[in-house]
Parts: structure tokens; C-alpha cells; sequence
């Protein structure tokens, strides 16, 4: 046995290429008789990284296996192989193979020139000394007895081997050495295409290889001519041989008759395609069909005589005069025709093909893509090919436009008019070739391919690229007055469709969240059909009685639930607890003021429910570390009722609408953004962001009359009539259902309807188009556009703005408005409470326990089934005696007869014997279990305290404050990222809608409970006096409320601060009191009198008048100026 190395013959990937066998030489020898492959890697293990293809093979089989008519004679193969395709290669493999099983002796390598016939010959004589070759079929190295650059001569098998090499341009004639001609002439690429291209030197090289011919041996053995070489003209070697009836040929390119690559191993398809398009743009694209297809451009059979002009225009940087569509259908099948659909651009009235769609479509695909197409670029037609059912799809075309709502497309017919296809793309090129019409480079190159390999006269041609772009010559017949730039685009197809596609790119967070709820749940779905193996055994088919001996636990600790809620529950006492929900702080003197944004903001806060969404909204970023909120300027209708002298009732009810900022919070599973930037960065630097949700038809028309109210409604009776049930909702492809997270209760699915009143009332399903109760798909979209882009008419349209559009069921935008928010943010927030830098993969807390939940449920079911394995009887019974009813028996006590006969020897203890139970273990499994629940606990930083619960052992109040204070800290990093994220723009958000958007109003104040009648004008004057607190940053940070204090208690032990200050006292304690909540202060005011102006304010006010000289007494009042504190007066510097 020998050790050889042989190349791996796997065709996939591998990381080594060549791998050490122990193999019997005689096996091999056999082996390598047959098999080229095998003898290729065993000669050169390291080059044969893929195996020869097919087409290969059989060639060599053909040559080394002659017929008997064939034995003794010439036989003369033509070869034309692709350029780099191996077929050096091949030839030096083919020439050793014929070498080494003594088929040939004398050997003639001829190549262009003697440089490259040495090389060649030189590597044969390299692999036939190779260890493995010399292994298996015995020594050439070092048996050689003549190796220079020109001949090789080694006693082989007994036998003299001759190996000569020779130039084009060398003297072959009466070659004869130790009186022996060669008895295989090789021939690899010795006529070059500079030769080819020389009608002179063509000649030449003709004849001496014809002369080079008879130099072949006359004796009467088995004799070879093989001539290898391209395609590269209709003068050159190759394709004279191929006509000659004398010789075999085999001659093919590298993309094989049905399209695959000859060699995809080394070739890939669209390798093959790209080496063609950068030769195309080097206007070479025939030079790449000869060389690499072996396929010479003929001037019979060719569309494609000569290159086309090179195209000088730079449709980048103009505007087309004209844009329209062509489109050649076809069907949709993996054997049919590709469809294609050709964009053309006019200017100067001269076409110019632009791009060029072709692949499998069905119909409807083909369809939106062309009309996709067509509203990007402005196209004013698209023209369809009437052939058979081509026709059908003018009409659905023109149903799609209905339906989408597109204006100003026409759909034409495009007809053969008697003329052969051939003849239409004809006369396509000619316009071509004449610069009557152009073709951009980007189209030019598969356009030139599918003509080049277009034959005339041959069926079966290819020509769906040319066809549909020879039939812009018929729109610029019949139809070139319809054509113009409608320059505009769809803006519910971009949102619809493009969003869409990064949407669902991101699929994995939603399989993330849904695996979040699942597991907050405890969620285990439970079928009795389910099989429950034990043993690989089902034990619920296989079991006789409906015991409950092998039932399985399903107790699920509430280690997510419990971490989650411990998490949301400190952020909402820091962010929600606090009343007002965003208290204002601002100095006395502007008290006022502070006091009536504040009472806008918590009435608008109560509206809306600010604390519910928020809390919504904790929930998801502590769940899923990713959520969003949407803060929108709406409305609600509040109705009133008042005296009224005109009816018989006295009262009259009145409805007038209340604005405010909304809260929504978004399901993170139906909202998109900017994927290209952090969740926590969307609002501020993203492009984009919006949310899809079910809406009922009565939501509908709710939001639709409210947008009629404002004037800034589009295409309201399209969007009523929007629904179809055929398709259902999720048209744009974005809606996403929530998880099943219980047995009893299914989650709302889309595709659901809501109460359907006509079948309530009439007892049957409504034909109208739109019925109660059908589901609207609602998409709210947010971006930043240019205006002029769309089309949209509006100022600075050539400047990024923010524009909010709302589309009903992915066709019908019914609003589109400008946005004006605070810091140019985006109105829908994202926030990413654990924030690392690594975006989307950050786990969540819910995400980070769901490991150590998984693993104690384990581990106390382990201990369920255990105790229940222990205290059921699993025992072997004789079933001659007892019946296995009565031992299965459900019942508790259950009393089993035995019948054992009087002549029996068998006891009872032989009729059943118990099988023991070894709980061995898993007498751990409860303590192992907790271990994994106090992990979990130090994922988050949870203490028992911190979740409500004892803590065992005895701390002084400091060390108490000690604990608690550590604990505090890791989940104050989360609060203070969300702060930053999320709650500071939104501060700003609240406070500049309701400068920009809000009119005067009486709100009535949280404090006092009487009415503030609010003038908006004059709190816009002080938009600078105030900053809005929250639980993060309360007022009494804001405010320095802890150095106030502190300063009274100076001002108390210090007699020369008395004396300055002494008088400041009131003032101070009742402005620390303020911002620290306190109400009703002003009632202890003995100056104080109902109704007076602004509630709390006349203590304050008092004590501020009698702050006179040092000294003076607090009781006397005397004309002084307000002293204002030194607080921090910070608001968006944007702000108007």
C-alpha cells in the first residue's frame, strides 16, 4: 500500500484541498484507466481544486477509446475550448494519461511560440516525476536520459519516450529522431488572434500547419492529431477544421445551449456574465464571444455587424422630455420566456432605452413592477404587447391604475402590424447603428448579449430583451404624442412597498419579541393530541387507562414576569408617580406663568392618559429594549350642555373641539424606522419612522371627517371603499399579529372582522363595498422629504422637512402635512433602555432571563415527575392471573382479585413484582432551581427588598439605606438613558406643540380647582422662563430645592445672614414649598381672600412686599422690588 496524496473530488467547498489516502497502486492503476478525474488529482493533487465537467470527460473517453474500425489509423480531433477554462490543463493531463498506459511515444507539443511549447512540455515531464504518478505507474525522473527545453527523452516501461516542443514559427518538417516520428501532434493555442487577424500571417500559419501535419508517423499504430484552440473568427484554424469532414470537433463555449455554465465550479453564471459586461464596456464584447463562447460573430447569421455608437448622454443630470414603458409579457413558469419591461427616455425627440427589466414574473408581479416603474421615472405610457393573453393584462393594468389611483398613465396596445419579429428588431439596431435612437451603457451590455447570441434564420432564438425594446419604434409611430415626464412618484408605493422590504428584513426582532411575551406569560401551549414521549414511548396512545401516572408538568417560575415587573416598576416610580406628570419650574417671578403651563400639561396629560401609554411604553423597552410612542397634535370633540330659551327642554348641548399632544404608545411588532441608525438616535438623525394598525370602518370615518374639518383630506371616498376581503389586510405587507399567549382567549388576527351590524340587523352578509365589518390596514408614516421630489407643492421645497402621510390599506393617502417638532425630531420617539452600542442585539432584561427561567422550570418538573414516579406503582404482573384492568385502575385503593388455581405453586408475591424507583439525583433539583432563580436575580441587580420581598437579618437604618442605595444603582442606568432618549425631547415636544398649535382656553387648575383663563400669546412670551421637569430630573433638582434648604438653615444660626436675608424668609420657604407640591399654602396667608388672582400667589407676593431694609419687620408691608432666586432658565433654543 502507498501513501498518496490526492486532490478532494468533492465539487463543494472545503478547507483543505487535497487530502493523504492510503491506496493500492494497482487499484489506482486500474482506477486512473477510467476514471480522469482520479488520474487528474493523483497526478496533480494541489491544481485539481474541482473536478473536470462533463463535457470533458467525454471528449477524453472518446479519444482514448477507439473503435476496431478506427485501430491503427489517424484519428484528428478538433477542440475548441473556452478561454480560461482549463484546457492547458486538460491537454497536459490528456497527454500523460496517454503516455503512462503506452498508448503514444513520441510526443509533438506546437503552441504559439517555442517559450510556451517548452512550458508546456516541461510540466508534463513534472507531473509524470511526480511521487504519486512514479508511485503507481513507475519511474520517469529518473530515467530521463535527454531534458533540455526542447526534448524530453526517458526509458518508460521499457520503452524510449520522446516529448519535443516546437514554436509556430520553428522548422517541424522531416522531424525524425532514433529513426521514430511522433505519433501524437498537439497542438494548444498555436494560432494566436493577432494571427487570426492578419489575413497574411493566416496564411502562413495555415500552411505550415499543414506541413506540421505530415510529420505524423507512417507506421501502422494507433495515431493522433489533437488541435486546441478558440473561436475566434470564421478565417481562423479552429473553424476551418470543424468544417472539415476529416477531423472530429468538439467545440463549445462557457455558457452551455440551456443556459448553465459549462464548469460552474470555477465559473459561476454570473461570473461568466460580469467578465461580459466588462468587455462589452470596452466595446469587445465580440472578442469575449469568441474567446470565451467559441461563437465568432458572423455577418450572415448575425443582428449585431458592427459596435454600437458609444452613448455620450448623461440621463443622470437631465431631464427627460418624455418617459414611457414598454413591456414584452410572457409566462411565469421556470422554463418560460422572461418578461421584460424596457424603461425609454426622450430628449430632443430621440429615444433612449434607460433599463432593462427581464426574469420569471407572474403576472401581478409583472404588473407592480411595471407600474412601480413607471411612477418613479414620470412615465405618461406604458405600451404591452398584444399577442394571445398579453391582451388580458392591458385590462388588469388599467385595473391596478383605478385602483392605486394613479392619473395622467395611458396603456396601449403595441401590435406586430404584419411584421415579422425578426424584422421589428432589425430595424430596431438599425435605428441603433444610425444614432436614431440610443441605448444607455447600463442596458447596453445585456441588450449587445442577447444579439450576439441571436442567430438569423435559426429557430428557437432568445429575443425577449430585443423584441421589447424594438417596440419603442412602434410608440414613436402611433402613440409618440402621448408622451411626457409626469415626474412624479407614488408615495404609497414607496412607503408600502419599500418600507415594507426593510420591515420584514428584520423579522428576527419580531420572532425576538414574540419568544419575550411567550415567555412573560409562562405560556405552554397544551394539546391533548400532542404526544407526550417518555422512554420513546408515546404514552398517551400507549397507555391503557386514562391514568395520570405519565402526565407532564408544565410549572413555569416567574423569573421574566417577576424581573420585568420589578424593572418597569421602579422606572414608573421614577418616571410616573409623580403629580403633575411634568411640573414647571420656573422663579417667582414668572410664577404665573409656570403655573398655567403646568396646569395646559397635566390637562393635557389627564386627556390623553399620558401615564397608561407611558407606562406601556416602560413596559416594552424593559420586555423587548426596543419601544416607541408617537406624540401627535389632535383632537378630541368635549360637548357641553347650556341654557337654551329656543326649546321646550331648556338645554342646549354644545360640542367644541379640545386639541392637545397625543400619547400613543406603538406595538413594537407593527412599527418600522430607520434601520440604518440606533433605535435611540431614529427620532433624532432617522430618515424615516411609522406604525401600521387594524382600524375598524366607523375609526375610519371618524379620523376621515376630523381631517375634513382641518382641510387636509385626500381621497376620502376611495379609502372607505378600499377594503376588499379578497385581499384582507395586511396589504402593505407590514401588519404583524401578536403571539398566542393563552388557552382560553385568541389573540385579534388580521384578516379578523369586527361587529358586522348589516348581519346583526338583516341576517345577512352586506354586498356593498364597504361593510361594517371589514378591517382597515392604517399606515402612518413620518419622513424626512424633499418636497420637490414628490412633486408636493409646499415652501423651501428644495429643503428636508418632515412630512407625516397616513394611507389607508397600502393604496389611498388621505393626508399628507408638513411637521414642524421640537429639535427636528421625529414625532414617534424610540427608546432603548439598555443602550451598548450594539443596536438591535442588545438583549433585553425579559431576554436575558428567559435562560435561567428555561432552566429552573427543568429542574422542578424534574422533581415533579420524580415524586410522581415515585408514588406510582410501575410493577411486572402475570396477566394469566390478574387482569390488567384491575391493576390499571384509576381509582386510589383499588382491590385487584387474583385467581390463582389450587394445584398452583405460584404465591401472590409471583403474580406481582414492583419495580423499584432510584430517586437518586434529583434530591437537588429544588435547591438547584433556586440557585438559577438568585442568578437571575444578579443578571439585573435585583435584590429580595427591591422586589417586595424579606430579606432575612438585622441592619441598622444606614446600612439599610446602603443596600437599597447600591441596588439603585444599575437601574438607574436604564432610567437615565430612556431620559435622555425619549422623556427630554419629549418635554420639549409637549411644551412647543402647544406654543405652535394652541389657542386660548380655560383649563381649571389641578391645585386650586378654579378656572385659569390661559392667553397664549402671552405664555409664548415667556417660553424662555421655564423648564419642564420629570421624576429623573424633579423640580427640586431643577430648582436646587436641597441648596435652598441649606441656605435656611444658614440664614437660622447666622445672625449677620439674618440681618440680610431675615425678611426673605417667607418668600423663600413659600416658593420651596411650591416646587415641592405642596397646595393650598396660600390659604394660611392671613392676607388671603378667595378668588383673588392667581391661586398661592398672595403669600408669595406679600412677603416679597415687605421685604424692606434689613431689619424691618415681616408684618410691616413696604414698597420694595421682587427679588427673583437664581434658577436655571433653560428651554430649546429652536423654540419661536
Amino acid at each position: 500500500m502507498a501513501e498518496l496524496v490526492l486532490a478532494n473530488s468533492s465539487t463543494e467547498q472545503v478547507a483543505q484541498a487535497t487530502k493523504e489516502v492510503r491506496i493500492d497502486p494497482a487499484e489506482a492503476y486500474e482506477r486512473g484507466k477510467l476514471d480522469l478525474n482520479f488520474f487528474a488529482s493523483l497526478l496533480i493533487p494541489s491544481v485539481m481544486r474541482t473536478p473536470f465537467p462533463d463535457f470533458y470527460c467525454g471528449i477524453f473517453r472518446i479519444i482514448t477509446n477507439r473503435n476496431p474500425e478506427q485501430l491503427r489509423k489517424i484519428l484528428r480531433f478538433a477542440l475548441g475550448l473556452p478561454r480560461a477554462h482549463a484546457k492547458t490543463t486538460f491537454v497536459k493531463v490528456l497527454i500523460c494519461w496517454l503516455i503512462v498506459y503506452d498508448k503514444i511515444s513520441f510526443v509533438a507539443i506546437l503552441c504559439a511560440n517555442m517559450d510556451l511549447a517548452s512550458e508546456l512540455m516541461s510540466d508534463v515531464s513534472d507531473m509524470l516525476g511526480s511521487s504519486n504518478c512514479e508511485a503507481v505507474y513507475g519511474l520517469w525522473a529518473r530515467q530521463l536520459t535527454v531534458d533540455n527545453k526542447e526534448q524530453k527523452k526517458c526509458l518508460y516501461h521499457k520503452r524510449d519516450v520522446i516529448l519535443i516542443a516546437k514554436g509556430a514559427d520553428g522548422a517541424v518538417r522531416g522531424l525524425n529522431i532514433k529513426h521514430k516520428r511522433p505519433d501524437l501532434i498537439f497542438c494548444d493555442d498555436a494560432q494566436t488572434k493577432e494571427n487570426d487577424d492578419s489575413p497574411t500571417e493566416r496564411v502562413k500559419f495555415r500552411k505550415w500547419l499543414v506541413a506540421m501535419f505530415k510529420i505524423i508517423t507512417p507506421d501502422p499504430v494507433d495515431r493522433l492529431i489533437i488541435y486546441v484552440g478558440n473561436m475566434y473568427s470564421e478565417e481562423c484554424i479552429l473553424y476551418q477544421l470543424k468544417n472539415n469532414p476529416r477531423w472530429i470537433s468538439f467545440i463549445t463555449g462557457a455558457i452551455k445551449a440551456n443556459g448553465e455554465p459549462l464548469w460552474p465550479e470555477l465559473h459561476s453564471l454570473e461570473d461568466l456574465y460580469e467578465s461580459y459586461e466588462h468587455d462589452a464596456a470596452l466595446n469587445e464584447a465580440d472578442v469575449w464571444f469568441a474567446e470565451v463562447m467559441n461563437d465568432p460573430v458572423s455577418r450572415t447569421t448575425s443582428l449585431l455587424t458592427e459596435q454600437l455608437p458609444e452613448y455620450k448622454y448623461n440621463v443622470e443630470e437631465q431631464i427627460p422630455d418624455g418617459v414611457f414603458v414598454t413591456i414584452d409579457p410572457a409566462g411565469f413558469r421556470e422554463n418560460s420566456d422572461d418578461n421584460v419591461i424596457v424603461l425609454h427616455y426622450v430628449f430632443d425627440g430621440k429615444g433612449h432605452v434607460v433599463s432593462i427589466d427581464a426574469g420569471i414574473k407572474d403576472p401581478e408581479q409583472l404588473i407592480k413592477a411595471a407600474l412601480t416603474i413607471a411612477i418613479e421615472h414620470g412615465a405618461s405610457l406604458i405600451g404591452i404587447e398584444e399577442a394571445g393573453y398579453q391582451q388580458t393584462l392591458l385590462f388588469w393594468m388599467n385595473k391596478y391604475i383605478t385602483a392605486w389611483g394613479i392619473e395622467g398613465i395611458h396603456v396601449v396596445p403595441l401590435k406586430h402590424a404584419g411584421r415579422s419579429k425578426e424584422t421589428r428588431i432589425r430595424l430596431f439596431i438599425a435605428e441603433l447603428l444610425s444614432s436614431n435612437y440610443y441605448i444607455v451603457a447600463r442596458a447596453k451590455a445585456i441588450f449587445i448579449w442577447q444579439a450576439m447570441m441571436y442567430k438569423i434564420g435559426q429557430k428557437k432564438n432568445k429575443d425577449d430583451i430585443l423584441d421589447a425594446c424594438a417596440y419603442a419604434l412602434d410608440v414613436r409611430t402611433n402613440y409618440w404624442h402621448l408622451i411626457t415626464n409626469l415626474k412624479r412618484i407614488s408615495l404609497y408605493k414607496l412607503t408600502t412597498e419599500k418600507i415594507a422590504t426593510v420591515h420584514k428584513n428584520f423579522e428576527g426582532l419580531n420572532d425576538k419579541m414574540d419568544a419575550i411575551d411567550i415567555a412573560y406569560a409562562r405560556y405552554q401551549a397544551f394539546s391533548p393530541n400532542k404526544p407526550l414521549i417518555v422512554d420513546g414511548i408515546d404514552v398517551r396512545r400507549d397507555a391503557d387507562v386514562p391514568c395520570d401516572v405519565f402526565e407532564s408538568d408544565n410549572v413555569v417560575p416567574p423569573i421574566v414576569v417577576s424581573q420585568v415587573d420589578s424593572v418597569v416598576g421602579y422606572l414608573t416610580d421614577v418616571f410616573l408617580s409623580g403629580t403633575p406628570l411634568f411640573p414647571v419650574v420656573s422663579n417667582p417671578s414668572n410664577k404665573k406663568w409656570a403655573e398655567q403651563l403646568e396646569t395646559l400639561l397635566d390637562d393635557h396629560a389627564s386627556i390623553g392618559g399620558y401615564a397608561r401609554q407611558l407606562l406601556l411604553f416602560l413596559r416594552d423597552g424593559v420586555k423587548y429594549n426596543y419601544s416607541a410612542i408617537e406624540t401627535d397634535w389632535t383632537g378630541i370633540e368635549q360637548f357641553s350642555v347650556a341654557g337654551a330659551l329656543d326649546n321646550a327642554t331648556g338645554k342646549k348641548v354644545t360640542r367644541t373641539p379640545k386639541k392637545y399632544t397625543k400619547i400613543k404608545r406603538l406595538n413594537p411588532r407593527n412599527t418600522f424606522r430607520d434601520t440604518s441608525v440606533a433605535p435611540g438616535d431614529v427620532a433624532e438623525i432617522g430618515d424615516y419612522a411609522g406604525y401600521v394598525e387594524l382600524v375598524s370602518r366607523m375609526r375610519l370615518k371618524k379620523e376621515l371627517n376630523a381631517l375634513t374639518d382641518e382641510k387636509i383630506v385626500y381621497n376620502a371616498e376611495r379609502a372607505i371603499t378600499s377594503a376588499d376581503a379578497t385581499y384582507g389586510p395586511n396589504i402593505s405587507g407590514i401588519y404583524r399579529d401578536d403571539p398566542q399567549i393563552s388557552d382560553y382567549i385568541n389573540a385579534l388576527k388580521r384578516g379578523q372582522t369586527t361587529v358586522d351590524w348589516d348581519v346583526w340587523l338583516d341576517g345577512k352578509k352586506s354586498t356593498k363595498q364597504a361593510s361594517y365589518g371589514q378591517m382597515y390596514e392604517r399606515v402612518v408614516l413620518y419622513a424626512r422629504i424633499m418636497p420637490s421630489d414628490f412633486a408636493i407643492s409646499a415652501p423651501m421645497p428644495n429643503t428636508p422637512q418632515i412630512w407625516k402621510f397616513i394611507i389607508i390599506n397600502g393604496s389611498v393617502v388621505i393626508s399628507a402635512k408638513r411637521i414642524i417638532s421640537a429639535y427636528d425630531y421625529l414625532p414617534i420617539l424610540f427608546g432603548q433602555p439598555l443602550e451598548d452600542g450594539l443596536g438591535y442585539q442588545t438583549q433585553s432584561v425579559a431576554e436575558g432571563e428567559i435562560p435561567f427561567q428555561d432552566a429552573a422550570s427543568k429542574l422542578f418538573n424534574i422533581k415533579f415527575a420524580a415524586s410522581r414516579r415515585a408514588v406510582s406503582d410501575r410493577a411486572i404482573f402475570d396477566e394469566s392471573e390478574l387482569s390488567s384492568k384491575h391493576v390499571n385502575s384509576p381509582t386510589a385503593s383499588p382491590k385487584i382479585p387474583a385467581k390463582i388455581s389450587a394445584l398452583s405453586n405460584k404465591k401472590l408475591g409471583d403474580l406481582y413484582y414492583p419495580i423499584p424507583f432510584d430517586m437518586r439525583g434529583t434530591e437537588n433539583t429544588i435547591q438547584d432551581a433556586q440557585t438559577i432563580v438568585n442568578f437571575s436575580k444578579d443578571l439585573h441587580g435585583m435584590n429580595n427588598p427591591r422586589q417586595g420581598q424579606f430579606q432575612k437579618g438585622n441592619k441598622s437604618v444606614v446600612e439599610w439605606e446602603d443596600t437599597m442605595g447600591g441596588s439603585d444603582n444599575r437601574l438607574r442606568l436604564p432610567a437615565l438613558v430612556l431620559e435622555h432618549q425619549v422623556f427630554a425631547p419629549l418635554k420639549s415636544i409637549l411644551v412647543l406643540n402647544i406654543y405652535q398649535y394652541g389657542t386660548d382656553t380655560a383649563v381649571v387648575s389641578q391645585r386650586s380647582g378654579e378656572v385659569l383663563n390661559i392667553d397664549l400669546d402671552q405664555l409664548r412670551k415667556q417660553v424662555l422662563a421655564f423648564r419642564v421637569a420629570d421624576g429623573m430630573t424633579p423640580k427640586s433638582k431643577m430648582a436646587s430645592t436641597a441648596m435652598i434648604t441649606t441656605g435656611l438653615q444658614m440664614i437660622a444660626t447666622s445672625q449677620g445672614l439674618q440681618a440680610a436675608y431675615g425678611p426673605s424668609l417667607p418668600a423663600m420657604f413659600a416658593h420651596m414649598m411650591q416646587l415641592g407640591g405642596v397646595r393650598g399654602l396660600e390659604e394660611y396667608d392671613p392676607n388671603f381672600k378667595p378668588g383673588n388672582a392667581l391661586p398661592g400667589q398672595n403669600l408669595q407676593a406679600n412677603t416679597l412686599q415687605e421685604m424692606g431694609q434689613p431689619g424691618a419687620s415681616a408684618v410691616q408691608p413696604e414698597a420694595s422690588p421682587q427679588t427673583q432666586l437664581p434658577l436655571q432658565q433653560n428651554l430649546p433654543s429652536n423654540l419661536p
